[in-house]
């Protein structure tokens, strides 16, 4: 929303862009590995294989010996476009960006002609640093047009000029120190690649980073609390600046301008960090502790969503159960102040509210306000509420903070006053010292509750977490036992009691695979009804007609006149 006040234009394509925004979410780990694949298109550079490296090391170690390196390796002219001898200035949106730091790394391999710019075999990039893709790609292969990217069969991948990145939001590895007030400003990307070669090839002391950690360096990073400079970072990266916002931990405003996915849905954080120490996730390190919004600042966020048109508020955090912990207040009260001071006063039925997902210690302190709030007829009866383990054991060495028999009772609570409610849930497989025993626990409690969402996640050890130095479960033990928990989820069916059944549904969206529109009952269960985009925004009586895993399918309920009518 900032860029876009600020005359931006967002694009599809990589080839069309002039630098590449990474709105980054790095809680899980397939989104980890996303961030650094887009970061190596943007900037045109690789991460090299392990056989590569093991191929380097052998080569440094037979040269230690005397010996002569092996044919296979890498001759001693660097591959790197980086040592390329092309003296053009860089463009904004043109061809190349790294000209600047080719420049001066071939001022600097006057001493060794052999390899321009980095001088030589010794001191080419270790390991663990980044190799550029243009000259690569340019073996053996015709230059193709510019912009192209397509690739097909075994053809080589086509080069494209790079641009820069700037990565925003929950970032691995944090900003590792280096803020703007640390004399940032003005360091080119060449520059931090540069220190990066200095130090290994010294052997300062200092462990090697790893490959990803080298691919944050040349990007621009701008943290949570600094999320309202992004405009800033954006153009310092267009001027091949690389920079690192964080500043002191506060709250961005809620009042930042934005481009809703949804103009029917709006969502509100309403808090940022955790109060948990889980040994296997990174959100408290690359957002820290809990901080939660006033009561009255998410108030004024919601009225004026709403006075836009706005129809589905969604309340967010990592976790929500614990908003207001940090400032005497608590989610529940935060939910009752909404309902009668926005809600209420409204009486719109049209207009809905959901909650975040909340961990089970918190919202077990609240449940009897939870209670009233679901009860309310404009809060959907959905929450997320994670489980991960159903041993207690897991759950100790996961440091969750609460027991399965905890969770069951908030379940059970919830289900006694809303037996349709949709609760949905996430469980980790082959957690560290998870044993078959607890296993089956975990597989009894989705049994028992059958669950109509299920999260199923293969352990994976995130690099600087605890759980990452436990010892690991073998593979194929982890992804068995990832079947089992699929196959469990498959082999039910949640929603065969609504069939035939007339249905009160939300419409907020139309269908991106189908024609149809999209809306969800007071249980958030998703309802598919043939495309009327005279839906969208309102709420109207459904007859459900069919039943899937995942959805409904209903027409339009007639009423009970006009269906008696007919039928005569």
């Amino acid at each position: 929303g900032l860029l876009d006040a600020a005359g931006y234009t967002f694009v599809s394509r990589m080839e069309d862009a002039d630098v590449c925004l990474i709105n980054s979410c790095t809680v899980k780990s397939p989104s980890e590995f996303a961030l650094y694949s887009v970061i190596q298109e943007a900037l045109q550079v690789e991460v090299p294989s392990a056989s590569m490296v093991r191929a380097q090391q052998r080569a440094k170690a037979a040269k230690k010996d005397g010996g002569s390196e092996p044919r296979a390796t890498a001759s001693s002219s660097c591959s790197s476009s980086r040592c390329s001898s092309d003296s053009s200035k860089p463009k904004l949106g043109g061809e190349d960006r790294d000209t600047e730091q080719r420049e001066r790394e071939q001022e600097e391999g006057k001493e060794h002609p052999a390899c321009i710019g980095c001088g030589g075999t010794d001191a080419c990039p270790p390991a663990f640093a980044l190799t550029g893709r243009a000259e690569e790609e340019a073996k053996g292969a015709e230059a193709p047009d510019a912009g192209e990217s397509v690739r097909s069969g075994n053809a080589a991948p086509v080069a494209r000029r790079p641009i820069p990145c700037v990565v925003a939001g929950c970032v691995p590895y944090g900003l590792g120190g280096d803020t703007r007030d640390n004399d940032s400003r003005g360091k080119k990307r060449g520059d931090w690649a540069k220190q990066e070669t200095k130090r290994a090839a010294e052997g300062a002391g200092e462990k090697k980073q790893s490959g990803q950690r080298d691919l944050l360096k040349l990007c621009s990073i701008v943290g949570v609390s600094a999320i309202d400079r992004i405009v800033e970072a954006v153009e310092e990266a267009l001027k091949g600046n690389v920079i690192r916002l964080g500043g002191k931990r506060r709250l961005p405003s809620l009042d930042l301008p934005k481009i809703r996915r949804n103009n029917l849905v709006e969502i509100v954080p309403i808090s940022t960090g955790c109060l948990g120490s889980c040994t296997y996730c990174k959100t408290k390190h690359a957002r820290g502790d809990l901080g939660s919004y006033p009561e009255e600042a998410i108030e004024k966020r919601v009225e004026a969503s709403l006075e836009e048109g706005v129809k589905q508020i969604w309340l967010t955090s990592e976790d929500s159960g614990a908003y207001g912990l940090d400032r005497q207040s608590s989610l529940t009260g935060l939910l009752a102040r909404l309902l009668r001071n926005v809600f209420d006063r409204k009486a719109d039925s049209s207009l809905m509210l959901r909650v975040g997902m909340s961990n089970p210690p918190f919202l077990l302190q609240q449940l009897k306000s939870a209670v009233q709030v679901f009860s309310h007829p404009n809060v959907f009866e959905f929450l997320h509420l994670p489980l991960q383990s159903g041993s207690n054991d897991v759950l100790l060495a996961m440091n969750r903070e609460y027991t399965a028999e905890q969770f069951e009772v908030v379940v059970e609570t919830l289900l006694k006053h809303f037996p349709r409610m949709t609760i949905a849930t996430d469980i980790i497989c082959g957690f560290p010292g998870e044993t078959d025993e607890d296993h089956e626990r975990t597989l009894a409690i989705i049994r028992k509750f059958k669950f109509p969402v299920v999260n199923i996640s293969q352990f994976y050890p995130r690099p600087g977490t605890p759980a990452a130095s436990m010892k690991q479960l073998p593979s194929q033990v982890v992804k068995r036992r990832s079947r089992e928990v699929t196959a469990l989820f498959e082999s039910y069916t949640c929603y065969d009691w609504m069939l035939h059944t007339t249905q009160m549904v939300w419409f907020s969206s139309t269908s991106e695979k189908s024609d149809h529109t999209v809306g969800q009952t007071k249980q958030y269960v998703k309802v598919l009804t043939p495309r009327d985009d005279a839906l969208l925004g309102t709420c109207c009586l459904m007859r459900v007609t069919a039943v899937e895993k995942w959805h409904v399918v209903a027409v339009r309920a007639e009423p009970e006149g006009k269906r008696a009518a007919a039928e005569i």
